[in-house]
């Protein structure tokens, strides 16, 4: 893989090895990171944990760096009529991850 690459998984958590990716964006094997799915999410993505301390070692790695987007299944819904919005805002997200844009978000917020 190139070191530019830009992984993104929206299918399921456990699908990717989370602890390598974190390993490989740490020694700069990949360029940026997009997940809408956390092996471990029940813990964080279903309700605010703004104000939390995450126990979760390989989830606090990941969101240390600047080039991964980490979203509470934004995606989930494909026939929602919230759905072309929160694409949109995703694709900017994608968008900057592949500019070197560091304005990025990470959440752990539930959805409604």
């Amino acid at each position: 893989m190139k070191p530019t690459v830009v992984l993104i998984n929206t299918s399921r958590g456990g699908l990717v090895d989370a602890k390598a990716l974190e390993l490989a964006l740490r020694k700069n094997k990949i360029g940026g990171l997009g997940m809408d799915v956390y092996e471990n999410e029940q813990s964080y993505f279903f309700h605010d944990c703004s104000d939390d301390v995450f126990d979760d070692e390989t989830l606090t790695g990941l969101l240390s760096h600047h080039n991964v987007i980490i979203t509470a299944h934004q995606v989930t819904c494909r026939d929602c009529p919230h759905n072309s919005q929160d694409v949109k805002g995703m694709q900017a997200d994608v968008d900057a991850l592949g500019h070197g844009d560091h304005g990025m978000y990470k959440t752990c917020e539930g959805m409604a």
